[in-house]
């Protein structure tokens, strides 16, 4: 499904963000998680505006699933910063999101 493809993307947005120098007030784990649902929750419902509750949770529950058998968001915790998650956790959009970790 697309939504899974560009919540995947996400991870590879995050982890990317591994080669940039360890900030300060960076993410924890559970905000990383956080981050990869808010993001599922966003791509979804850009393709799938009606989708119901039990959908957005197996779709959770499926990109966290492929998240933890890729590397990707393990870079996430550390690198990124308290305002990129802040901006990230409060986007309307799957690309205001991924603007917000560009930064």
């Amino acid at each position: 499904m697309r939504e899974v493809t560009r919540a995947l993307g996400a991870g590879a947005l995050l982890a990317s963000l591994a080669a940039c120098k360890s900030p300060p007030a960076a993410a924890s784990v559970a905000q990383c998680d956080e981050l990869l649902d808010r993001y599922t929750e966003l791509a979804l419902r850009e393709s799938v505006p009606d989708a119901s509750i039990d959908l957005v949770a197996a779709q959770k529950k499926q990109v966290r699933e492929m998240a933890a058998a890729s590397s990707g968001l393990s870079a996430c915790p550390g690198h990124v910063r308290e305002a990129q998650r802040a901006c990230a956790m409060a986007a309307s959009t799957p690309d205001a999101f991924e603007a917000c970790l560009a930064e």
